[in-house]
This record gives structure tokens, C-alpha cells and sequence, in this order.
């Protein structure tokens, strides 16, 4: 039997043997290193994949790793850049796995990683970001250029970079070294999709919702968005990698199963028990998902999938991962309408009533107390809060028709959702 060996680090610790077997149709398989299972240090990759010394077979492998990798089209466009085949998570990874989400990179066997104090960035022009930007769609993550070896998940296109929050200059390109932030260009199908995040994201933090830090930014005529990412922390000058998985990845579930209706991803309940089973703050995240659920309705966010939603591990403690990917789907947009998880048995936004909200949650008067007590919340002060996002932006210099387009959606759901009492 031929087999193929990546090494896997997490922490720049090795951890363990990505394998394919390169005869029988290229099974996967995943091993933890026996010497890092006897160390005190030792923590799995994936809730999915437990701390054990027998090795797991292909398809809790081939979930898990493909996780790491970009979704959809993104993934048909890198692997044709590559040369190689959209179905082969491992020889992908090979090219692109040396900074993946959270703390895991996955390097050639004998290959060490490289310390936090090693790695270099390559400053960009104007010039050269604005032709990234306009070329990111059809070379996702660089992947033409060679010597750029990441990989960022999700279906939109974006790339992973340095960023000084103090200076004024423009987004770097990393080599070896861990990056600070995600680019995300414009997507292509939808309007003012990078105005429309930054509103979004923005939002989520005015009414006290843990997000991601976003920064709406232009080159020329072309917009961008750059997001601070919330599995990376500065510490003594240096850029310290934080494990992190989304909820497909610790339900072993494989991304093209992300969605609950049609994929038999994860729903509502899925993920609350799963936060249930493994967060070491059961109630404050229970109840911040449950918030995040309500945010997304009322702002018509209908890509709330299973793969939008993560964990974090910091200090051997697991918490609910910073909200990200937060998107309207406004009036008119080509954006789905219908919800990625069901409320009850309901997708159709339009169709919702209280009692389908009460079956999210437990059959007890004091949970359906709480929650009406949050719906009522959120319907009250999201309008208030949007109105004075937009005003305060404005000041700013900072303004697009997609604003009181969000703003009209909000209005018209808070209104329904306040109707209920």
C-alpha cells in the first residue's frame, strides 16, 4: 500500500499524520501522535475527533480537512489553478495548508513550522491590490501566484493578509508568517455586498452582540472589507494563532452539508445542543446564539448556515466563536430569501409566528418567558439602533443606498415580531 503523509501542527505542536492511501481510491485518514496524545498539552483537533491512538478512517477525516478548504466554486476555481481535483482535500492541503483557520498547519512531511517570530510581508501598491481585487474571483487565494500557501473556508471569495490597525497603510501579503485579517472583495452577485456586511457587522456590536471587527476600505473604485480575525491575538509583537472550528467541522459534518434543508446540515436545536455538550459557558452561549438567531431574522440574513457559526478554544476552555458572514438579503437582492436554519418547522421569514419561535426551545414557561422577553428586545431597539448607525456613518463620509435598504427590512420584522404581544 502507497500512501501519501502530511504533518499536522496545532499550536506549532505536531500532532499527528494526515494520510492518503494512494491505491484504493485515495482514502483518507487522520492520526494523533502517540508522544503528543502522553503530553499535558495535548488537545483535539476537532471536537469530532476525539483524543485516541487509533487512527480515523476517511470520511470523519475527509469532513474535518475539508472544512478547511473554500467552498463551492471557490474550491472548482483553486483546484483548476492547481491542477488538481475539487475532491481531493489532502492534495489541496498539501498546497494550501500552511495557514489554515485557527491554530492547524499542515506542512510536507520533515517540514518544520515556522516560529511566530519568522515570516515576512509583502507591502502592496495601490496598483497591485487594485488588480488582486479584480482578479481575486478567478485566483482564489493567490493561488496562481505560487508562493502564497493558505487556506481560508466559505463560498465567497476573500484572502487572508497583514494589516496595521494603527498606520494607514494598505493590507500586506504574508509569507509564512500568520495573518491578521481577511480581505473580502465585492461579491459579484449581490450589490453593496461590502457596504452591506460592514452595516451588518456593525450593527451586531451596537446592540451588544459579539462580532468580528470589520473596516470597509477602497482602492480607486473598488471597494473592499477587511475583517480582523478573532482566531488571531497580538501577544509580545507577535501574531499568535487561536484554535478554532465551525459547527460542521465539530459535528463531523462535511461543508457541502451546511445548509439544514437541503444538505441535512445543522438547525437550531442541532447547535444549541451541541453548545450544550461542549461550551464551557452552556448558558451565556446558548442564550448568544439564540440572540444571533434573532439579529439574522430581523436582519434578513438568510445564510445563517451551519458553517457561519464556530468555537473557539482559548485557555482550554471552548466558547461560542465572535459572530462573522453577517449579510441582508434585502428587498429585490438576488439573495435567497428563505432561512438557512428552520424556526420550528418554518423557512419562509414571512410565515413566522410565535409558537413557531417557542419551539426552539424548551417546553418550560421560564424559557419561553426569556425568549419573548429577547424578541421583544431585539425588535424594540434594532430599529432605534440602525437609524443611528446610519446617521453616525454618514458624519463619517460613509454612505450607501443599501443602508435604508437593511433599515426597511428590520422595520418590517421588528413590527411583525412585536405584534406578537
Amino acid at each position: 500500500m502507497v500512501t501519501k503523509k502530511l504533518d499536522v501542527y496545532l499550536n506549532k505542536i505536531f500532532t499527528g499524520v494526515f494520510e492518503q492511501n494512494s491505491s484504493g481510491g485515495g482514502a483518507l485518514s487522520f492520526t494523533y501522535d502517540d508522544e503528543y496524545l502522553e503530553s499535558e498539552s495535548a488537545a483535539p483537533l476537532s471536537m469530532s475527533l476525539p483524543l485516541r491512538s487509533e487512527p480515523f478512517g476517511h470520511n470523519q477525516t475527509k469532513s474535518f480537512f475539508s472544512g478547511l478548504l473554500p467552498d463551492e466554486d471557490q474550491r472548482n476555481v483553486l483546484a483548476r489553478k492547481l491542477k488538481l481535483s475539487p475532491e481531493n482535500p489532502f492534495a489541496l492541503l498539501a498546497e494550501v495548508g500552511r495557514d489554515c483557520a485557527g491554530a492547524i498547519e499542515i506542512l510536507h512531511k520533515g517540514e518544520k513550522p515556522p516560529s511566530y517570530d519568522e515570516g515576512s510581508v509583502e507591502p502592496l501598491s495601490e496598483d497591485r491590490l487594485y488588480e488582486i481585487l479584480g482578479t481575486i474571483y478567478t485566483n482564489p487565494l493567490l493561488a496562481a501566484d505560487g508562493n502564497i500557501r493558505m487556506s481560508l473556508a466559505g463560498a465567497q471569495s476573500k484572502q487572508a493578509v497583514f494589516f496595521d490597525e494603527k498606520k494607514k497603510s494598505l493590507p500586506q501579503l504574508v509569507k509564512q508568517k500568520p495573518s491578521t485579517h481577511i480581505l473580502k472583495p465585492p461579491m459579484t452577485w449581490l450589490e453593496n455586498s461590502s457596504e452591506n456586511e460592514f452595516f451588518c457587522m456593525k450593527l451586531a456590536g451596537k446592540v451588544g452582540l459579539e462580532v468580528a471587527e470589520v473596516f470597509l476600505k477602497n482602492v480607486r473604485d473598488r471597494p473592499y472589507l477587511l475583517v480582523r480575525r478573532y482566531d488571531r491575538i497580538k501577544f509580545e509583537g507577535k501574531t499568535i494563532r487561536i484554535h478554532q472550528e465551525d459547527f460542521c467541522q465539530a459535528l463531523g459534518l462535511p461543508p457541502e452539508s451546511k445548509y439544514q434543508g437541503k444538505d441535512g446540515g445543522p438547525g437550531i436545536l442541532d447547535c444549541l445542543n451541541l453548545i450544550k455538550k461542549n461550551s464551557s459557558f452552556i448558558a451565556r452561549d446558548q442564550t448568544r446564539f439564540l440572540q444571533a438567531v434573532i439579529f439574522n431574522y430581523l436582519i434578513g440574513n438568510s445564510d445563517a448556515h451551519g458553517k457561519n457559526f464556530s468555537f473557539l478554544y482559548e485557555d482550554k476552555k471552548t466558547r461560542l466563536a465572535p459572530l462573522y458572514d453577517l449579510l441582508s438579503a434585502t428587498e429585490g437582492s438576488k439573495a435567497e430569501r428563505n432561512m438557512a436554519m428552520k424556526i420550528d418547522k418554518i423557512y419562509d421569514p414571512d410565515r413566522l409566528h410565535l409558537t413557531h419561535w417557542h419551539g426552539i426551545v424548551g417546553d418550560t414557561s421560564t424559557a419561553k418567558t426569556q425568549l419573548n422577553k429577547e424578541l421583544k428586545s431585539f425588535a424594540t431597539k434594532l430599529p432605534k439602533a440602525a437609524l443611528a448607525l446610519q446617521e453616525s456613518l454618514k458624519k463619517e463620509g460613509i454612505d450607501s443606498e443599501i443602508f435604508t435598504k437593511i433599515r426597511n427590512v428590520i422595520d418590517k420584522r421588528s413590527r411583525r415580531i412585536l405584534g406578537y404581544f
